[in-house]
Formats: structure tokens, C-alpha cells, sequence
């Protein structure tokens, strides 16, 4: 079973011990995120944990770079 807790940084130190205390069996691992936007930077990583999809990705960009896209509107006009 695993756990994610996301604790206040002034927080930290002390429930870090405690779950210390609690049992030798505990793994813990800091989750490192990005300050700005947690959401995007774990989108990215999660795309790019793949060689095939890294690969989707980097091709899009470069036909997007390229101007090779289309715009459309996601929902259709209001009458």
C-alpha cells in the first residue's frame, strides 16, 4: 500500500519523526514539485515517462513549431 501525504513545509520536520517513531517499516519519499504549477509539471513528467510518447510529444511540437495545425473552437456557438 502506498501513501502520498502532502504536509506544510513548517510542518515537515515534526510529522516526519513521528512517522519515524511509528514503525522502522515506513518508506518514506519526498515528492519534489514545481512552486509555479504542480498540476502541469506533473502532467509533463507523466507524458514524458514513456519513449514512445516523449516521442509523440517532440513530434507534435516540431509540426506546431512548423505551423502545421489547425484551430478549432472546443464548444460551438451559442444562437
Amino acid at each position: 500500500m502506498k501513501y502520498t501525504l502532502e504536509i506544510p513545509d513548517d510542518e515537515a520536520a515534526f510529522i516526519t519523526e513521528v512517522i519515524r517513531r511509528l514503525s522502522a517499516a515506513v518508506k518514506l519519499t519526498p515528492v519534489r514539485r514545481a512552486k509555479t504549477d504542480a498540476g502541469s509539471a506533473d502532467t509533463t513528467e507523466y507524458l514524458m515517462s514513456s519513449p514512445a510518447n516523449a516521442a509523440r510529444l517532440a513530434a507534435s511540437l516540431t509540426r506546431i513549431k512548423g505551423g502545421a495545425y489547425t484551430e478549432r473552437a472546443l464548444l460551438p456557438d451559442a444562437e
